[in-house]
């Protein structure tokens, strides 16, 4: 049994404790590919929105 499971959230990606924070997990025991894709794919996103509100902060100026 994980800790995950005693605490009666190991199929959650957030945090009661930590509202801000995700959690990526993985699908099996020392399988880590799966996991960073998860975290690849959602820093893309997160900086993919950061340059188009760069951009559009940038063309609202002149």
């Amino acid at each position: 049994m994980q800790l995950g499971e005693v605490l009666g959230n190991d199929n959650r990606e957030d945090s009661p404790w930590y509202p801000t924070a995700r959690l990526f997990r993985q699908n099996e025991g020392r399988e880590y590919g799966s996991v960073i894709d998860r975290v690849r794919r959602d820093l893309r996103s997160v900086i993919g929105n950061e340059l188009d509100l760069a951009q559009q902060t940038d063309s609202a100026r002149f």
